[in-house]
């Protein structure tokens, strides 16, 4: 197909170090180097779009893309992720407290509202760029210590010393866009994608963590590995659904 070959080359143009923010050829210009339409032009940028190494910024044209970090929906720690990235992993805290769980929390931790929860809020970097909005909650009984003072680094390594390893989760998912003081936390522009991930953890049947997080849709492509179905697959316990909020996370609403 004759739109494949236009699509390797530009492809070739990528990796051979065309920087990201460099303009492609124009569509003329291809279309005259390869003897195509346009539309078999426009057919070739848009698969190279779509796979996000290219972009195309309304009345500029179409340019060398940020590439995307890997997202995998995978029991692993933040730091651990962008480590694993070859990037510099840091947070900056907006809050830590401790209070009552809301209905919401209560329901994804499984205990009561009248019950105390730890909060933690943080913008987590990448670098030194902000890459996610992230809201942490936590059962106070299953924590050694206070948060409000000094947020702990490693959540997973202070629930492994209390023996409750986390051993599986669940995820909901969903695009949303970020505005407002959202998108001056994140670095983007107003009204841009964003990617929700609400997540439950547990260590075996006790809910240890419920998470909402916003994180970047310019930087994030999401990876699920998939497999056939397993009885090692089922988790052990029956899955609960959670209601997805209607907003994104508070701390994305306190950053400044």
């Amino acid at each position: 197909m004759k739109y494949v070959t236009v699509r390797e080359y530009l492809r070739g143009l990528i990796s051979d170090g065309l920087e990201i923010g460099t303009s492609i050829p124009s569509e003329r210009e291809l279309c005259e180097s390869f003897g195509v339409s346009r539309m078999t032009v426009r057919q070739a940028v848009d698969a190279l779009v779509v796979e996000g190494l290219l972009e195309r910024i309304q009345g500029r044209g179409t340019f060398v893309a940020q590439p995307k970090v890997d997202l995998q929906a995978r029991l692993t720690a933040f730091d651990d992720e962008m480590r694993h990235r070859g990037m510099a992993p840091g947070s900056e805290v907006l809050s830590a407290d401790r209070t009552s769980a809301p209905p919401e929390v209560a329901a994804a931790l499984e205990c009561g509202t009248d019950e105390d929860v730890y909060v933690v809020r943080r913008v987590r970097l990448a670098d030194g760029i902000p890459m996610a909005l992230e809201e942490s909650w936590t059962p106070a009984a299953i924590l050694p210590g206070p948060v409000d003072a000094v947020p702990p680094t490693d959540l997973q390594a202070t629930l492994a010393a209390q023996g409750l390893t986390p051993t599986w989760g669940e995820d909901t998912i969903d695009a949303v866009t970020v505005r407002g003081k959202e998108a001056k936390a994140l670095g983007i522009s107003p009204g841009a994608a964003g990617l929700r991930i609400c997540r439950r953890t547990f260590s075996g049947d006790i809910a240890v963590e419920y998470t909402r997080s916003v994180y970047r849709g310019d930087r994030y492509a999401l990876w699920v590995p998939v497999t056939a179905p397993s009885a090692a697959l089922v988790p052990p316990r029956r899955v609960m659904s959670v209601a997805r909020p209607d907003v994104v996370p508070a701390a994305v609403g306190e950053a400044s």
